[in-house]
């Protein structure tokens, strides 16, 4: 019997298919912790930029705090939604990952996102405007995007 196992533990073919497993098992884990982590927030940034460009004509003016209207309710709620998954992707973060921001900073993306969703409604348009600006220009900081005027077009001839 014992010759048997260390013929086995020695054997290419062993050896071999455990190689193999444990080449499979890393790349698993470092895909799932390391790789996917970062899609994920890439696509959340990406979700971020169009969201606040979609909305910018809303929260860059915002109404009197005594109006309703459906489609500043949406927006609202819209950009609220964000900084939930802003707060999600800050409990998921992987230890040591380089390539998210450090949560000090998620934590400060997901307050400009919630201010801009309270403000949409305002007794004080004119300054919710600017804090609205200033909070917009915060998010594209905090996460190193480039806003939509920074934005270099090619010109095509």
């Amino acid at each position: 019997m014992c010759d048997f196992l260390i013929n086995l533990f020695t054997s290419e073919i062993f050896l071999t298919i455990i190689s193999g497993v444990l080449v499979f098992v890393i790349g698993q884990l470092f895909n799932e912790y390391f790789l996917k982590p970062i899609q994920d927030y890439k696509k959340l940034r990406g979700k971020i930029a169009y969201t606040l460009t979609f909305y910018a004509q809303l929260y860059m003016n915002p109404i009197d705090i005594l109006s309703t209207n459906n489609e500043y309710n949406s927006a609202s709620y819209e950009i609220r939604k964000l900084a939930a998954e802003v707060d999600s992707l800050i409990e998921t973060k992987p230890f040591g990952n380089l390539f998210i921001p450090k949560i000090k900073t998620l934590v400060n993306v997901s307050k400009c996102l919630i201010g801009i969703s309270n403000s949409f409604y305002s007794n004080n348009i004119s300054k919710s405007q600017n804090d609205n600006a200033l909070r917009r220009s915060q998010i594209y900081s905090l996460l190193k995007m480039k806003s939509h005027r920074e934005k270099k077009h090619k010109k095509y001839s």
